[in-house]
């Protein structure tokens, strides 16, 4: 039996982006943690590490990229009582290694488990031009957050609060609207909701939760609605029109 033979090429598909899990590749610092059950150990983890990175670093095509080290570290790994973190950027290894070097001189010991995690942000008086900036252009879970709040709060104020992250330094218009209440504490309140998020989307939380036993902050009255929840997420509330 014959008919007709139809041949199709399928290109590779793109490489997914992980930009969600690491924005700011490129410029922000990249928090490598480590852990092990003993001190040596610890040691030992950060040396091999350095010493991996040193032997990989002029072979780009083997050399992992910062961002991926960090995710790695972050998502990949046990967290044992004995630890430490070394910080990089997306500008290459070296700095990395030799904070890894550093890093079995500022180490910590977990003394009991589940602690308690509280997130602190500040309120009314702490805003400027600017602020956060270099994350909300890095994209990522802090990004979608601020959007969010921003479009909601788009219905109900005549200027958009994207303005007071990524407007001018020196506009002088903006800057005396963002001292205005009215305008302060709808961007505080996104900014930290959207900090939230994105500390979230790093797992810090308490232990089996992905959110923190309680967090608060000084001075907006639209977060004590959701400040401190354990049984209620307040990540899906906090941006609900």
């Amino acid at each position: 039996m014959g008919g007709t033979n139809a041949d199709l090429i399928v290109e590779e598909a793109p490489p997914a982006s992980d930009a969600r899990r690491h924005p700011g590749a490129d410029g922000l610092q990249l928090v490598v943690p480590l852990s092990a059950r003993t001190p040596a150990a610890l040691a030992q983890q950060a040396e091999q590490l350095a010493a991996y990175l040193e032997r990989t670093s002029d072979a780009s095509e083997r050399s992992p990229a910062p961002r991926d080290i960090a995710y790695t570290m972050q998502i990949g790994r046990s967290a044992h009582r004995h630890r430490a973190f070394a910080l990089g950027n997306g500008n290459g290894n070296r700095r990395l290694v030799e904070q890894l070097r550093l890093a079995v001189h500022n180490t910590a010991a977990q003394s009991r488990a589940n602690r308690p995690v509280v997130f602190l942000f500040p309120g009314q008086g702490s805003q400027y031009l600017g602020m956060c900036a270099d994350l909300y252009r890095a994209g990522g879970a802090f990004r979608d957050a601020f959007d969010r709040c921003a479009d909601g709060f788009a219905r109900h104020l005549d200027r958009d609060i994207r303005d007071f992250v990524l407007g001018p330094a020196d506009d002088a218009v903006l800057r005396r609207e963002l001292n205005e209440t009215r305008y302060t504490q709808p961007a505080l309140f996104a900014l930290g909701y959207a900090m939230a998020c994105q500390l979230r989307e790093y797992g810090m939380g308490a232990q089996g939760c992905d959110r923190p036993t309680a967090w608060a902050n000084w001075s907006a009255p639209a977060w004590r609605k959701c400040s401190i929840s354990t049984t209620r997420s307040p990540w899906s509330r906090a941006a609900r029109p």
